[in-house]
Protein backbone atom coordinates (compact mmCIF):
# COMPACT_ATOMS: atom_id res chain seq x y z
CA UNK A 1 0.00 0.00 0.00
CA UNK A 2 2.79 2.27 0.03
CA UNK A 3 3.88 4.78 -2.47
CA UNK A 4 7.26 3.88 -3.89
CA UNK A 5 7.63 7.83 -4.03
CA UNK A 6 7.24 8.61 -0.43
CA UNK A 7 9.66 10.76 1.27
CA UNK A 8 8.89 9.19 4.62
CA UNK A 9 11.40 6.78 5.43
CA UNK A 10 9.70 5.17 9.26
CA UNK A 11 6.43 5.19 10.89
CA UNK A 12 8.17 8.09 13.57
CA UNK A 13 8.84 10.20 10.32
CA UNK A 14 5.42 10.04 8.55
CA UNK A 15 3.78 11.48 11.54
CA UNK A 16 6.37 13.93 12.45
CA UNK A 17 6.91 15.10 8.82
CA UNK A 18 3.03 14.93 7.79
CA UNK A 19 1.64 18.28 7.92
CA UNK A 20 -2.16 18.49 8.87
CA UNK A 21 -3.48 20.83 6.35
CA UNK A 22 -1.95 18.72 3.72
CA UNK A 23 -4.51 15.52 4.40
CA UNK A 24 -7.80 17.86 4.73
CA UNK A 25 -9.82 17.32 1.41
CA UNK A 26 -10.38 20.53 -0.71
CA UNK A 27 -13.97 21.21 0.20
CA UNK A 28 -15.90 24.49 0.72
CA UNK A 29 -16.33 25.06 4.41
CA UNK A 30 -20.11 24.69 5.47
CA UNK A 31 -21.43 26.05 8.34
CA UNK A 32 -24.63 26.88 10.59
CA UNK A 33 -25.25 29.76 12.82
CA UNK A 34 -26.03 29.08 16.48
CA UNK A 35 -29.24 30.98 16.63
CA UNK A 36 -30.38 28.51 13.45
CA UNK A 37 -33.13 25.83 14.12
CA UNK A 38 -31.61 21.99 14.78
CA UNK A 39 -33.92 20.93 11.84
CA UNK A 40 -31.20 23.65 9.69
CA UNK A 41 -28.53 21.83 10.81
CA UNK A 42 -30.43 18.70 9.86
CA UNK A 43 -31.47 19.32 6.30
CA UNK A 44 -27.22 20.97 5.78
CA UNK A 45 -25.58 17.18 7.05
CA UNK A 46 -27.61 15.47 4.79
CA UNK A 47 -27.51 17.65 2.31
CA UNK A 48 -23.99 17.52 2.16
CA UNK A 49 -23.40 13.92 2.90
CA UNK A 50 -21.49 14.70 5.95
CA UNK A 51 -21.84 13.68 9.79
CA UNK A 52 -20.84 16.89 11.44
CA UNK A 53 -21.22 20.69 10.85
CA UNK A 54 -19.42 23.85 13.06
CA UNK A 55 -21.80 26.25 14.49
CA UNK A 56 -20.80 29.41 14.09
CA UNK A 57 -21.56 32.49 16.83
CA UNK A 58 -22.13 35.44 14.81
CA UNK A 59 -22.22 38.09 17.94
CA UNK A 60 -18.50 36.49 18.70
CA UNK A 61 -17.53 36.15 15.33
CA UNK A 62 -16.32 33.06 16.04
CA UNK A 63 -17.09 28.87 16.14
CA UNK A 64 -17.69 27.77 19.45
CA UNK A 65 -19.41 23.97 18.65
CA UNK A 66 -19.77 21.01 16.61
CA UNK A 67 -23.49 19.56 15.91
CA UNK A 68 -23.65 16.26 14.09
CA UNK A 69 -26.08 13.45 13.97
CA UNK A 70 -25.51 12.21 17.19
CA UNK A 71 -26.66 15.15 19.18
CA UNK A 72 -29.45 15.03 16.97
CA UNK A 73 -30.11 11.08 17.33
CA UNK A 74 -29.38 11.69 21.31
CA UNK A 75 -32.37 14.33 20.95
CA UNK A 76 -34.69 12.54 18.91
CA UNK A 77 -34.23 9.56 21.05
CA UNK A 78 -34.85 11.45 24.54
CA UNK A 79 -38.06 13.73 23.41
CA UNK A 80 -39.44 11.06 20.54
CA UNK A 81 -41.29 8.58 23.02
CA UNK A 82 -44.41 7.90 21.48
CA UNK A 83 -46.03 7.59 17.75
CA UNK A 84 -47.70 11.04 18.27
CA UNK A 85 -44.13 13.10 18.49
CA UNK A 86 -43.67 15.39 15.39
CA UNK A 87 -39.64 15.01 14.80
CA UNK A 88 -40.16 18.46 11.94
CA UNK A 89 -41.50 20.20 14.85
CA UNK A 90 -39.15 19.07 17.99
CA UNK A 91 -35.80 20.00 15.79
CA UNK A 92 -37.40 23.59 15.30
CA UNK A 93 -38.21 24.40 18.68
CA UNK A 94 -34.11 23.71 19.71
CA UNK A 95 -31.35 25.99 18.21
CA UNK A 96 -27.74 24.84 17.33
CA UNK A 97 -26.03 26.19 20.33
CA UNK A 98 -28.59 24.42 22.35
CA UNK A 99 -28.16 21.07 21.09
CA UNK A 100 -24.31 21.06 19.88
CA UNK A 101 -22.04 18.92 22.08
CA UNK A 102 -25.03 17.60 23.88
CA UNK A 103 -24.15 13.94 23.14
CA UNK A 104 -20.69 14.26 24.86
CA UNK A 105 -18.89 12.67 21.92
CA UNK A 106 -17.95 15.26 19.52
CA UNK A 107 -16.48 18.12 21.67
CA UNK A 108 -14.70 21.32 19.31
CA UNK A 109 -11.29 21.72 19.71
CA UNK A 110 -9.12 23.66 16.91
CA UNK A 111 -5.83 23.23 15.73
CA UNK A 112 -3.26 25.34 13.37
CA UNK A 113 -3.04 24.09 9.85
CA UNK A 114 0.89 23.71 10.09
CA UNK A 115 0.16 21.44 13.12
CA UNK A 116 2.37 18.02 12.64
CA UNK A 117 0.22 15.21 11.75
CA UNK A 118 1.17 13.61 14.83
CA UNK A 119 0.50 16.47 17.36
CA UNK A 120 -3.20 17.05 15.88
CA UNK A 121 -3.31 12.96 16.23
CA UNK A 122 -2.42 12.81 20.28
CA UNK A 123 -5.30 16.00 20.77
CA UNK A 124 -7.55 13.32 18.78
CA UNK A 125 -6.94 10.58 20.85
CA UNK A 126 -6.22 12.29 24.46
CA UNK A 127 -9.50 13.89 23.87
CA UNK A 128 -11.37 11.01 22.27
CA UNK A 129 -12.27 13.53 19.11
CA UNK A 130 -13.92 12.45 16.11
CA UNK A 131 -13.09 15.56 14.24
CA UNK A 132 -11.04 18.41 14.68
CA UNK A 133 -11.02 21.78 13.53
CA UNK A 134 -8.35 22.92 11.16
CA UNK A 135 -7.28 26.69 11.11
CA UNK A 136 -5.50 28.43 8.52
CA UNK A 137 -2.41 31.08 8.99
CA UNK A 138 -5.14 33.67 9.98
CA UNK A 139 -7.04 31.45 12.68
CA UNK A 140 -9.56 31.03 10.37
CA UNK A 141 -11.92 27.95 10.21
CA UNK A 142 -9.88 26.01 7.13
CA UNK A 143 -11.91 22.58 7.65
CA UNK A 144 -12.78 19.97 9.77
CA UNK A 145 -10.08 16.65 9.46
CA UNK A 146 -11.75 13.07 10.51
CA UNK A 147 -10.80 9.97 11.97
CA UNK A 148 -11.25 8.35 8.26
CA UNK A 149 -8.61 11.26 6.67
CA UNK A 150 -6.29 10.53 8.97
CA UNK A 151 -6.73 6.75 8.57
CA UNK A 152 -6.46 7.44 4.91
CA UNK A 153 -3.20 8.93 5.36
CA UNK A 154 -1.55 6.24 7.48
CA UNK A 155 -2.82 3.53 5.42
CA UNK A 156 -1.63 5.11 2.23
CA UNK A 157 1.96 3.99 3.93
CA UNK A 158 1.10 1.02 5.74
CA UNK A 159 4.36 -1.09 5.06
CA UNK A 160 6.30 1.89 7.04
CA UNK A 161 4.31 0.21 10.45
CA UNK A 162 5.91 -2.49 12.03
CA UNK A 163 2.42 -4.10 13.09
CA UNK A 164 0.89 -3.57 9.49
CA UNK A 165 2.04 -7.51 9.04
CA UNK A 166 0.57 -8.53 12.47
CA UNK A 167 -2.87 -9.81 12.46
CA UNK A 168 -5.70 -8.55 14.80
CA UNK A 169 -5.83 -12.06 17.09
CA UNK A 170 -2.03 -11.31 17.76
CA UNK A 171 -2.65 -8.09 18.41
CA UNK A 172 -6.53 -8.53 20.81
CA UNK A 173 -7.27 -5.43 18.60
CA UNK A 174 -10.86 -4.52 19.06
CA UNK A 175 -11.64 -7.44 21.45
CA UNK A 176 -13.89 -6.50 23.60
CA UNK A 177 -17.98 -6.45 24.33
CA UNK A 178 -19.89 -5.99 21.53
CA UNK A 179 -23.57 -3.86 21.73
CA UNK A 180 -26.02 -5.45 19.65
CA UNK A 181 -29.57 -5.03 18.84
CA UNK A 182 -32.21 -7.70 17.27
CA UNK A 183 -34.43 -7.51 14.02
CA UNK A 184 -37.52 -7.16 16.07
CA UNK A 185 -36.45 -4.50 18.03
CA UNK A 186 -37.90 -0.71 16.78
CA UNK A 187 -35.76 2.23 15.78
CA UNK A 188 -36.96 4.49 18.56
CA UNK A 189 -35.56 1.67 21.25
CA UNK A 190 -32.24 1.47 19.27
CA UNK A 191 -31.67 5.22 19.47
CA UNK A 192 -32.07 5.03 22.83
CA UNK A 193 -29.87 2.21 23.08
CA UNK A 194 -27.24 3.94 20.95
CA UNK A 195 -28.03 7.28 23.46
CA UNK A 196 -27.36 5.10 26.74
CA UNK A 197 -24.38 2.94 25.77
CA UNK A 198 -22.46 6.18 23.84
CA UNK A 199 -21.50 4.80 20.91
CA UNK A 200 -22.56 5.44 17.34
CA UNK A 201 -23.50 2.40 15.92
CA UNK A 202 -24.32 -0.92 16.91
CA UNK A 203 -24.31 -4.64 15.42
CA UNK A 204 -27.27 -6.66 14.55
CA UNK A 205 -27.48 -10.46 15.45
CA UNK A 206 -30.03 -12.75 14.52
CA UNK A 207 -32.11 -15.37 16.76
CA UNK A 208 -28.91 -17.10 17.46
CA UNK A 209 -26.41 -13.96 18.04
CA UNK A 210 -25.28 -14.71 14.64
CA UNK A 211 -23.35 -10.57 12.65
CA UNK A 212 -26.21 -9.98 10.37
CA UNK A 213 -26.00 -5.91 9.68
CA UNK A 214 -25.41 -2.59 11.82
CA UNK A 215 -26.87 0.41 12.40
CA UNK A 216 -24.97 3.62 12.86
CA UNK A 217 -25.94 7.63 13.32
CA UNK A 218 -25.21 7.92 9.91
CA UNK A 219 -28.49 6.10 9.06
CA UNK A 220 -30.49 9.09 10.69
CA UNK A 221 -30.23 10.44 7.27
CA UNK A 222 -32.84 8.17 6.17
CA UNK A 223 -35.37 9.83 8.47
CA UNK A 224 -35.29 12.94 5.70
CA UNK A 225 -37.92 12.48 3.36
CA UNK A 226 -38.91 15.07 0.40
CA UNK A 227 -42.12 16.09 2.89
CA UNK A 228 -39.72 16.75 5.91
CA UNK A 229 -38.90 14.73 8.59
CA UNK A 230 -39.82 10.69 8.45
CA UNK A 231 -40.99 10.69 12.50
CA UNK A 232 -42.83 6.96 11.10
CA UNK A 233 -39.59 5.52 10.48
CA UNK A 234 -39.06 5.67 14.64
CA UNK A 235 -41.54 3.12 14.38
CA UNK A 236 -39.92 0.36 12.11
CA UNK A 237 -38.30 -2.38 13.52
CA UNK A 238 -35.01 -2.89 12.58
CA UNK A 239 -35.23 -5.37 10.19
CA UNK A 240 -38.07 -2.94 8.46
CA UNK A 241 -35.62 -0.54 8.93
CA UNK A 242 -32.42 -2.29 7.16
CA UNK A 243 -34.84 -3.41 3.79
CA UNK A 244 -35.78 0.57 3.61
CA UNK A 245 -32.21 1.27 3.89
CA UNK A 246 -31.69 -1.32 1.33
CA UNK A 247 -33.98 0.36 -1.27
CA UNK A 248 -31.55 3.58 -0.34
CA UNK A 249 -28.95 1.98 -1.98
CA UNK A 250 -27.44 2.09 1.58
CA UNK A 251 -27.11 -1.48 2.35
CA UNK A 252 -23.76 -2.96 3.91
CA UNK A 253 -24.03 -6.50 3.97
CA UNK A 254 -22.20 -8.71 6.52
CA UNK A 255 -19.08 -9.48 4.30
CA UNK A 256 -17.88 -5.94 3.63
CA UNK A 257 -18.08 -5.26 7.93
CA UNK A 258 -16.32 -7.76 9.22
CA UNK A 259 -12.57 -9.19 9.65
CA UNK A 260 -11.54 -12.26 11.23
CA UNK A 261 -8.39 -12.72 14.02
CA UNK A 262 -6.28 -14.20 11.23
CA UNK A 263 -6.94 -10.81 9.39
CA UNK A 264 -3.50 -8.38 8.91
CA UNK A 265 -4.12 -4.94 10.30
CA UNK A 266 -3.08 -4.11 6.56
CA UNK A 267 -5.67 -5.69 5.06
CA UNK A 268 -8.08 -4.45 7.56
CA UNK A 269 -7.10 -1.00 6.44
CA UNK A 270 -7.45 -1.92 2.84
CA UNK A 271 -11.12 -3.58 3.98
CA UNK A 272 -12.06 -0.11 6.06
CA UNK A 273 -10.65 2.41 2.89
CA UNK A 274 -12.75 0.21 0.62
CA UNK A 275 -16.14 0.64 2.33
CA UNK A 276 -15.89 3.86 3.93
CA UNK A 277 -17.56 2.14 7.34
CA UNK A 278 -15.75 3.49 10.62
CA UNK A 279 -16.12 0.12 12.13
CA UNK A 280 -15.19 -3.19 11.53
CA UNK A 281 -16.38 -5.83 13.92
CA UNK A 282 -13.80 -9.15 14.50
CA UNK A 283 -15.86 -12.48 13.89
CA UNK A 284 -15.19 -15.74 15.39
CA UNK A 285 -15.37 -17.89 11.90
CA UNK A 286 -16.23 -20.94 14.01
CA UNK A 287 -19.16 -19.47 15.18
CA UNK A 288 -19.97 -16.68 12.72
CA UNK A 289 -20.74 -13.80 16.24
CA UNK A 290 -19.17 -11.30 16.76
CA UNK A 291 -16.13 -11.33 19.34
CA UNK A 292 -15.02 -7.39 18.91
CA UNK A 293 -15.17 -4.16 17.23
CA UNK A 294 -12.64 -1.95 15.62
CA UNK A 295 -13.39 1.39 14.99
CA UNK A 296 -10.93 4.27 13.41
CA UNK A 297 -10.31 5.39 16.81
CA UNK A 298 -8.94 1.96 17.88
CA UNK A 299 -6.57 2.08 14.33
CA UNK A 300 -5.22 5.48 15.02
CA UNK A 301 -4.60 4.89 18.72
CA UNK A 302 -2.30 1.18 16.92
CA UNK A 303 -0.29 3.47 14.28
CA UNK A 304 0.26 6.06 16.54
CA UNK A 305 2.42 4.14 19.03
CA UNK A 306 4.53 4.09 16.49
CA UNK A 307 5.22 7.56 16.45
Amino acid sequence: MTDAATPFTSAKDLLRKSITRSILPVRPVVFVESTAAVSEAYQLLVGNKILSVPVHDRTHRRFIALIDLLDIACYVAENCSDAAANLTELLEKVTCAELAGTSGRNPYRAVEGNASLDNSIKLMLNGKLHRLAILDDDSELDGLLTQSHVVKHLAAHASLFECHSKTVGELELGYQDVFSVTGEQSMREVLAFIKDKKVSGVAVVDGEGKLANVISVSDMRLFVSPDGFAAELLDLNVNDFLAKRAGNDERIIPGLICVQPTTTVEELLLKQLATGVHRLFVVDPTTAKAIGVVALYDVIQLLSKEG
